[in-house]
């Protein structure tokens, strides 16, 4: 294997983000270099993780993971130079593929032809009514009303999307997909009331993007690509972050490009997540050696003023948990073939949502609203 070193930067400002062009049908072996200090605090003191060949997608090489002492942030050292990013993404890649209808997105035939369909979608109605009407969040708006209090109730009524998705209010208000991939979650913010467009560095998913979502999609990566400043109200990184090699420098960038009462959404593994408890090594989401740097919560705080953000929010989720199949497989060195969904991960997916319920960050996604700290110190009305 290929191994370069460099002097280790804290907080790098030039390297590109997730950049593409390379030919991923050729299995060359991606080149390594020695990161040397946490890519969040900066600190230099780690423990190993573990280190695993590519089990997905047979990317050449072992990759090894450590994590920091000081905010536990898990990363990828030696990692992937910057330039060889490209061929960690085989063209079968999962945002290739325009796939099933996005969470978010309502099929109306089916919506009709439930039982009580028509009962719901009032209650429906009333629940958006209220979120993009706010005078009409009283009792007096009906149960749709009191109902919108309710989390659960807004993410039900908007078809599973998280409630930091949801627009609060009628309009205008644009939303950037930030790597997009095939175009799903764009979909389902388009239809869920924003003006929605996407970046995505690969062209192909890109295309595939465009036809799934019908939205604009700029090609190009987070650093460089050609956007507006101060022009959205909402950027979402959706299982991106932990694609970045400059955490910092990306969330800069976003910065740059929110409006002043904007916020940013990042959802990413959690490396600290009953899933990566459980099955150690062996979780699905470690995803070497594509997963470059995955901070807990407790790390947001400082990753966001460091880059003129303050947390707005935070939380964990389980949507999903598909790690018993795939962990049999690893550890009888078979391919992992067989990742669906079974009774076992249900059953471990309620168990890490009530621990959720009782306090514990313990769901398998990290889901981070950050905004800007400008309006969080009273500049901007």
């Amino acid at each position: 294997m290929w191994e370069t070193q460099f002097v280790p930067e804290c907080f790098p400002e030039s390297r590109s983000v997730l950049s593409s062009g390379s030919n991923r049908t050729v299995r060359a072996v991606a080149r390594l270099a020695t990161v040397g200090s946490c890519p969040i605090c900066g600190r230099c003191d780690s423990d190993m993780l573990f280190r695993s060949p590519d089990w997905l997608h047979g990317v050449p090489g072992e990759f090894t993971y450590r994590r920091c002492v000081s905010c536990r942030t898990a990363f990828q050292d030696p990692r992937v130079i910057a330039e060889d990013i490209p061929l960690c993404y085989p063209d079968g890649y999962y945002t290739h593929s325009a796939g099933d209808v996005a969470v978010g997105r309502r099929d109306d035939k089916q919506a009709r032809e439930r039982r009580l369909g028509w009962l719901r979608d009032l209650v429906r109605e009333g629940i958006v009514r209220a979120l993009v009407q706010p005078r009409h969040a009283t009792w007096r708006g009906g149960p749709g009303a009191v109902l919108a209090r309710i989390r659960g109730f807004r993410e039900r009524a908007f078809f599973g999307l998280l409630d930091e998705l949801i627009p609060r209010e009628t309009g205008t208000a644009r939303a950037l997909d930030g790597g997009c991939g095939g175009g799903h979650l764009m979909a389902a913010l388009a239809q869920a009331g924003w003006t929605v467009e996407g970046l995505e560095p690969d062209p192909l998913a890109a295309e595939v993007a465009r036809r799934t979502s019908g939205c604009a999609v700029t090609v190009g990566n987070l650093l460089t690509a050609d956007l507006p400043a101060g022009a959205f109200d909402l950027v979402v990184l959706s299982h991106v972050f932990e694609h970045l090699d400059e955490p910092h420098a990306a969330l800069r960038r976003i910065a740059e490009l929110l409006v002043p009462t904007g916020r940013t959404v990042l959802i990413y593994p959690n490396p600290v997540g009953l899933g990566a408890r459980l099955f150690r090594s062996l979780w699905t989401e470690w995803d070497p050696p594509r997963h470059l740097v995955m901070p807990p919560l407790s790390a947001i705080p400082i990753v966001a003023r460091r880059n003129g953000l303050h947390l707005v929010s935070g939380r964990t989720v389980t949507r999903s948990i598909r790690g018993l199949a795939w962990s049999r497989c690893r550890r009888a060195g078979l391919p992992p073939t067989d990742t669906q969904v079974g009774i076992g991960d249900k059953v471990l997916k309620s168990l890490a949502n009530l621990m959720v319920c009782l306090g514990l960050q313990f769901g398998e996604e990290i889901v981070v609203s950050l905004g800007s700290q400008a309006r969080e110190s009273g500049v901007w009305s």
